[in-house]
């Protein structure tokens, strides 16, 4: 079987990984956005301190409604 799906990535942390091989979120969303253009929707920074985020996940929410 195969199913179509979106991928977002959510997260709080700007980096992952250990020096010397740390990585941001940035670059990861570039990376994937690279690797699965099909798959891969995008990356959203979360903060609780700023409301930027909902709007990105509402974004890709609507694009997804319009998909089914």
């Amino acid at each position: 079987m195969r199913f179509d799906t979106k991928v977002l990535v959510v997260s709080m942390f700007e980096t992952f990984g250990l020096a010397p091989n740390i990585t941001t979120l940035t670059d990861l969303d570039a990376e994937m956005k690279d690797k699965y253009p099909q798959l891969y929707f995008g990356a959203v920074h979360f903060s609780p301190t700023d409301e930027n985020w909902q709007e990105s996940i509402r974004e890709f929410r609507l694009s997804m409604e319009g998909e089914l």
